[in-house]
């Protein structure tokens, strides 16, 4: 996909989030409702499969964990520094829903 057909599809989402908006703010919701849709989990599980497969060829060492957050966790994916000794510093990177699927492994 080139990069103006990609910044073409971001374009028609943001004016449709718009739209929506725009209706809510008119009823007087100031947060719309937004119904469950069964194709977003189909296509997070597709991404989240495609994520684990391709984590071999990236050639850095990464492995599954599960983050603790109140009475329940996050998975996610440790990936240790190739420069770190022995102990080091952990940054928990979190890049929202547009970055990739919902609950990785």
């Amino acid at each position: 996909m080139t990069r103006t057909v990609e910044r073409s599809e971001w374009r028609k989402t943001t004016e449709r989030l718009r739209l929506i908006a725009g209706k809510s703010e008119q009823a007087g919701c100031i947060i719309p409702s937004i119904q469950p849709n069964p194709s977003i989990e189909e296509l997070a599980a597709l991404e989240t499969a495609s994520f684990s497969k391709g984590i071999p060829l990236l050639g850095i060492p990464a492995r599954p964990v599960k983050i603790p957050y109140e009475k329940t966790t996050f998975p996610g994916y440790f990936f240790r520094s190739h420069v770190a000794g022995g102990k080091a510093s952990v940054l928990i990177v979190h890049q929202g829903r547009d970055a990739t699927g919902g609950g990785l492994p």
